[in-house]
């Protein structure tokens, strides 16, 4: 018994603390790449350890795009969204007449994805993408930061607001659909080229009981049951759909609830969706990932298989955009 105690220590050794040996002296062992050469710093909120780094601006648009897109897409594709990083930088960076972070009073941008962008530092990535990819993928996304260098997106001179998302499914949606504003260049357009995202559909089950404690933990006035789901006519119904084909508004009983809440109490993908209520349980069918506003990266991807640039992917999910550089402001 004792000797299987040992094999099995031995076994954990060789399996857990190993591979991270060989991960922490490959790291150290390996020279540090230069920093990427650029004239300006940006004030980042770093979540995990609530402190403000200054970041020179083109390491930092190399740590945006490493984390927001896979690094194994197409090289047009990682300069399109180095570009729509850099933008959303400048938009928001007090230097070049932005407001900052409204939830980080120091900051001019923060890494928390869901209020700015994803950001990862060097040492993540090279957790991230292990010892085998790590100095290709890191290569491709540097290669696609320096070729685009101080590249911005403006429209009617003004550096826009370079909204993405991951998936739109075969149309973007109008920003005016998805939040209050409205902006001429985040309008929707056809997308033939994100068909092969893996996160195109989803479908999820819910029980009616279920259902119903999602619909009324979003919001308690919510009065249909999980006896009215299971009955002929549930009392549930899509009320308006935008042109993209995303839900608007819902008809829950007698309350009305926008698709984005219905969208948030399901954790769905994204508000196109399809409901199916039999009697046990409700499919809801989700195509496309995220809001659907602006660049889709996987149809920026497929641009780039098909024989678009950068300027040419930024220029069609921001129509009547300029791409600009930062130094002539």
């Amino acid at each position: 018994m004792r000797a299987l105690l040992r094999f099995g220590v031995f076994i954990a050794l060789i399996l857990v603390i190993i591979p991270a040996l060989i991960v922490s002296i490959w790291g150290w062992l390996t020279p540090p790449p230069s920093i990427l050469d650029s004239p300006y710093e940006v004030a980042v909120y770093i979540t995990s350890t609530s402190q403000v780094l200054m970041i020179p601006l083109e390491e930092y648009v190399a740590g945006v795009v490493a984390a927001e897109m896979p690094a194994s897409f197409s090289t047009a594709a990682l300069e399109a969204q180095a570009i729509a990083a850099r933008t959303y930088a400048a938009h928001r960076a007090s230097k070049f007449g932005g407001a900052g972070c409204s939830q980080h009073s120091l900051a001019d941008i923060c890494d928390d994805p869901a209020h700015c962008q994803a950001f990862l530092p060097l040492e993540a990535l090279q957790l991230k993408w292990g010892l085998v990819s790590f100095n290709e993928y890191h290569t491709r996304i540097r290669r696609a930061v320096e070729s685009t260098v101080g590249q911005i997106i403006t429209h009617r001179g003004q550096v826009i607001d370079p909204i993405f998302h991951s998936t739109c499914g075969g149309q973007t949606e109008d920003a005016n659909k998805v939040w209050s504003n409205y902006f001429s260049y985040l309008i929707r357009v056809e997308c033939n080229f994100c068909s092969h995202s893996n996160r195109l559909t989803e479908t999820k089950t819910f029980s009616h009981a279920d259902f119903v404690a999602a619909l009324k933990k979003q919001d308690s006035t919510i009065l249909v049951t999980a006896q009215q789901l299971a009955g002929k006519s549930p009392p549930v119904e899509v009320k308006t759909r935008s042109e993209s084909g995303r839900v608007l508004e819902m008809m829950l009983g007698s309350k009305t609830l926008k698709g984005t809440e219905l969208r948030s109490a399901l954790g769905l993908n994204s508000t196109n969706f399809a409901l199916e209520i039999s009697s046990s349980e409700v499919r809801v069918t989700t195509t496309g990932y995220g809001h659907g506003v602006g660049l889709c990266q996987y149809g920026a991807d497929g641009m780039a298989k098909a024989g678009y640039d950068s300027r040419k992917i930024l220029q069609y999910y921001y129509q009547g955009v300029q791409i600009t550089s930062l130094s002539g402001r």
